[in-house]
C-alpha cells in the first residue's frame, strides 16, 4: 500500500500513523504512469478539482493502474461548486454526466452506492468501483 498527499503536514501525519510509505505530491504534476497497481482508492481525494480539470487529473492518477484493475472514487453529489465556511470549494457530480465521464475515460462502473455524510451536513457522497475496460 502506498498513500499520497499534497499536504506536507498531512503526508507527515499519514506516514508517523498508517504504516506505509507516503508520497508527497500533487495529482495535476505527479507522473503516475511509472507506478503499476492493482487498485486505487480516491475517497474524497477529487472533491477540490474543478470539472473542467477532472478528467485529465483522473487519467494521470489512473495511469498507474494494471489491465485487471479497479478504482474507488467518492465524489458529492450535487450541480456546480460549493464554497464552504473555511474557503475550500467543492465540485459537485451528476451521477449520469459522472458514469459518462468515467464510461469516455475507458472504465465501467461495477457498484454504485450513495451516503449522507456523517458530519450533518447533509451531503450525499457517491461512491463507484470502477474497472479499466480492456482494449
Amino acid at each position: 500500500m502506498i498513500g499520497f498527499e499534497r499536504s506536507p503536514g498531512l503526508a507527515e501525519l499519514a506516514r508517523d500513523n498508517a504504516a506505509c510509505e507516503v508520497i508527497e505530491g500533487d495529482f495535476e504534476s505527479y507522473d503516475f504512469s511509472s507506478a503499476l497497481v492493482d487498485a486505487i482508492m480516491l475517497v474524497g481525494a477529487l472533491v477540490h478539482v474543478p470539472h473542467q480539470r477532472f478528467s485529465n487529473v483522473f487519467q494521470n492518477i489512473t495511469s498507474a493502474i494494471s489491465d485487471n484493475g479497479s478504482v474507488l472514487i467518492t465524489l458529492k453529489q450535487g450541480s456546480g461548486d460549493r464554497t464552504d465556511s473555511d474557503g475550500r470549494v467543492f465540485y459537485l457530480w451528476d451521477d449520469q454526466k459522472t458514469r459518462e465521464v468515467f464510461d469516455t475515460l475507458g472504465f465501467k462502473v461495477c457498484d454504485f452506492s450513495t451516503s449522507v455524510s456523517k458530519t450533518g451536513s447533509g451531503d450525499v457522497w457517491m461512491s463507484y468501483v470502477l474497472d479499466k475496460i480492456l482494449k
